[in-house]
């Protein structure tokens, strides 16, 4: 038997819909779409259930720091192309991180061992990484499953830690 699913703070999902005969009453012919949909609109239960939404719902689910609205605030501008927007905040080395490729690149070259690091081209790929990226590489590094090759300790993920500070603030003599 299949149970109906009824939201505890929505009033509108209980019992008969307040819309139930308006439309059932027209015939679904192009003219008369508009008829219909004025129909539905203009029926109290709808209005209640759009009012009730809206008061409940004034605020974002996701919380955005100030601080990160203002970057793309200036890009709704009219005079700002679509591909500019799109390329501002998608283009990762503004935030600081690496690209994916470079990422993965990374993980892959890493499988071979902490040794690894020694290679410049593997180097270069740890120097670019944001902190929260290296977190994420050293978790996946430690999650690697054997077919693949061996799961790194949590003594060679500090090490790698340590050898991507060094790339990043290299020290002066």
């Amino acid at each position: 038997m299949r149970q109906r699913l009824v939201a505890p703070d929505n009033n509108y999902s209980c019992g008969k819909p307040g819309h139930v005969g308006l439309v059932d009453d027209l015939s679904p012919t192009a003219s008369n779409w508009t008829d219909m949909a004025r129909a539905a609109w203009d029926e109290p239960g709808w209005q209640a259930a759009a009012a009730e939404y809206h008061n409940k719902n004034r605020q974002s689910a996701a919380r955005i720091e100030p601080e990160r609205l203002q970057r793309p605030r200036p890009l709704m501008n009219n005079d700002v192309s679509l591909e500019r927007a799109w390329s501002e905040l998608n283009d990762q080395r503004r935030r600081g991180e690496a690209a994916a490729a470079t990422l993965e690149a990374l993980v892959c070259s890493l499988r071979r061992g902490v040794d690894a690091v020694a290679d410049p081209d593997t180097a270069r790929r740890l120097a670019e990484l944001s902190d929260d990226q290296l977190l994420k590489v050293g978790e996946r590094l430690r999650r690697l499953k054997l077919e693949i090759a061996r799961a790194w300790s949590a003594d060679e993920v500090a090490v790698l830690m340590q050898v991507r500070e060094r790339l990043k603030c290299p020290a002066t003599t």
